[in-house]
């Protein structure tokens, strides 16, 4: 069995011209429309990953090719002094992956997971067992609540239970 091939002509459909907006798509057309806008930081720091990805480097702003590049370096070192730095040193290190995310989250993200990595340190030194024992599960516990309530209220905006803002 073959496939019928029709001899029809098409085109690239990408810009915002191409896009039919109905009654059941123009809340979400207005919601992409509101960018930079958009409620959460890291997904402005992916739609600029992906401006760039569809753009070439050229879409960066002045001095950001720069900076990319200094931030791939610093990446690179961190991760190749957390490979091969003595065992008895790993723990003076910097991660790469910890240094990234902290350019990606707010600021009240990163001041959040320290806080909490201060407590479950203050709490290994006061009680090890229990720290050893109920640390990780309280730690995930906060983190998944944190996203459970981000997204109930997201909802709740979006259904214009809660005003934005």
């Amino acid at each position: 069995m073959t496939q019928l091939v029709l001899p029809l002509q098409t085109r690239s459909a990408t810009g915002r011209a191409d896009f039919i907006v109905a009654p059941g798509n123009e809340r979400a057309v207005a919601f992409i429309d509101s960018f930079p806008n958009w409620p959460a930081p890291a997904a402005q720091i992916w739609a600029g990953v992906a401006r760039v990805l569809a753009k070439g480097l050229d879409a960066l702003p002045h001095g950001a090719q720069a900076g990319l590049l200094i931030g791939c370096a610093v990446g690179v070192v961190l991760a190749l002094i957390e490979d091969f730095v003595p065992k008895h040193l790993k723990k003076y290190t910097l991660s790469s992956t910890a240094v990234g995310i902290a350019f990606v989250i707010p600021a009240w993200n990163s001041i959040s997971m320290f806080l909490g990595a201060l407590i479950a340190w203050g709490f290994a030194k006061a009680r090890p067992a229990q720290a050893d024992r109920y640390s990780l599960a309280v730690a995930s516990g906060f983190i998944a609540g944190e996203s459970l309530i981000a997204v109930l209220v997201a909802a709740l905006v979006a259904f214009n239970v809660l005003g934005a803002g």
